[in-house]
């Protein structure tokens, strides 16, 4: 998709007048959350086309577009990742995020191997491989290790957790009771989508305890989508093998109530979630083909 600036139906232009957009469903709350690098740059697409083909809440003298009730939230390891794509960049002509839709999970400028060498924080968690300096790791690329995107949500989950709630609540301003539903979108093969999505689907479970009706729907690539875009072979073993790991996961919490399961985790803080539900109400897989080898298409599990 080209969008051109000066044409965008956010600055007032384009092929479809404002009076040609679809209005939004009344008394509803829309939350869209990315997840890692994949995610992030699927949650532009959607807000690129949410400003297209979604009439706003307001329009203020000076022309910004407001969605009061339309959020989004970019989830990534560092600031920094959030420019990989420029706003000019030919690959990708949709709109940026806001630096109030956008959470770091390191922050500007902080190296994971800093916080690698927090040996006494990292001894908290058993799961955490002891063969991390195998991979090696750069400024603030992470070096592909799941792991290292599950310690770097947990080391945040409180500012990460009261960051939606402030979401949740800013978005329910002028109605009443209404239904909040949460869409997280994930790729399950990189370092920080799928070390981070069980998670952060479990927290948002014990964030919308506190609503009546709510409803969580989950977008989740597959590592077919990432192996299209990758020369070497060796990253696409690795991707390979996060995608099954991260697969056998939600596949697994999908039919926890039927394995009589439980997921159960304690985060900074001492906040203890323990659920024994589904990650999400409705699971979408999302692969770069189908069985005919035709391009992009969408597989829905429901729960």
């Amino acid at each position: 998709m080209a969008l051109i600036r000066s044409l965008a139906l956010s600055q007032g232009g384009g092929i479809i007048s404002y009076n040609q957009q679809a209005k939004q469903e009344e008394n509803i709350v829309n939350i869209f959350i990315g997840l890692g690098g994949t995610g992030v740059d699927c949650l532009r697409e959607i807000k690129t086309q949410v400003y297209n083909r979604i009439e706003p809440d307001l329009i203020t003298n000076d022309g910004k577009v407001v969605y009061e009730h339309i959020r989004f939230l970019g989830v990534d390891h560092d600031i920094m990742s959030f420019h990989s794509i420029g706003d000019e960049d030919s690959r990708c002509n949709c709109l940026p995020l806001f630096e109030s839709e956008m959470f770091a999970l390191a922050g500007s400028g902080i190296m994971l191997k800093a916080v690698k060498q927090a040996g006494d924080v990292f001894t908290q968690y058993a799961w955490l491989s002891d063969h991390i300096d195998q991979i090696g790791l750069d400024d603030y690329e992470p070096s592909g290790l799941r792991q290292e995107g599950r310690f770097l949500i947990m080391a945040k989950a409180d500012k990460f957790m009261a960051r939606v709630q402030n979401v949740i609540a800013d978005s329910k301003r002028g109605l009443c009771n209404p239904r909040v539903v949460i869409h997280i979108i994930s790729g399950l093969c990189g370092a920080t989508g799928s070390g981070i999505f069980l998670d952060v689907c479990y927290m948002l479970r014990e964030i919308l305890k506190a609503e009546c009706n709510t409803e969580m729907c989950g977008y989740f690539f597959t590592p077919d989508v990432n192996v299209a875009h990758v020369q070497s072979n060796n990253v696409k073993k690795h991707i390979q093998q996060n995608g099954y790991a991260a697969l056998q996961e939600l596949d697994y919490c999908m039919n926890i109530e039927k394995n009589h399961g439980k997921f159960r985790q304690e985060y900074t803080g001492g906040k203890l979630i323990d659920w024994d539900r589904a990650p999400v109400d409705y699971c979408h897989l999302i692969s770069a083909q189908d069985n005919n080898g035709m391009f992009v298409r969408m597989h829905t599990i429901m729960q």
